[in-house]
């Protein structure tokens, strides 16, 4: 068989299978025939690396998928810490009014007489302290000098 014949023979069959819609191969091809075992041990080849490939593409998604679990609970601590700030924020806020109103109460009840009246206890409170600390010493003095005579006295007998 020579090349004319073969190409003779592509032809003729392209045109009979047109109807079915078989297509004549490229005319004039540099495509070289390759053996049974070298075109089996390519696909071998190929499937090793789209072996390594599919490992690589796994561990890749394992690592989305913890990247993924991460931000998941990244948006719920962002959530609870924003609910917390919320919280206090509400806490200062009624703190604030409250203590507006307690000066606004104070300053209707005379809030210098409670502060007067305040200062006034706790000068009270450290003449207290002052006389129990002569009580104290008195009674001690006075335990001192249980055995003593007293002057211009005479000793009990």
């Amino acid at each position: 068989m020579s090349r004319a014949n073969l190409i003779h023979y592509q032809d003729t069959y392209a045109e009979q299978m047109a109807a079915f819609g078989l297509q004549r191969g490229i005319k004039d091809s540099e495509a070289q025939h390759i053996s049974t075992h070298e075109y089996y041990r390519s696909l071998i080849a190929q499937g090793e690396g789209l072996q390594a490939n599919i490992t690589q593409l796994l561990k890749e998604q394992e690592k989305a998928r913890e990247v993924i679990t991460e931000a998941e609970q990244a948006k719920k601590d962002l959530a609870r810490i924003e609910a917390e700030a919320k919280t206090e924020e509400l806490k200062n806020s009624a703190t604030k009014t409250a203590t507006t109103a307690l000066n606004g109460l104070n300053s209707l009840l005379g809030g210098n007489k409670v502060s007067r009246l305040e200062k006034e206890n706790a000068q009270l409170h450290r003449e207290v302290e002052d006389l129990n600390d002569r009580i104290e010493r008195l009674h001690t003095d006075m335990q001192k000098n249980e055995g003593q005579p007293r002057k211009g006295t005479q000793p009990y007998q």
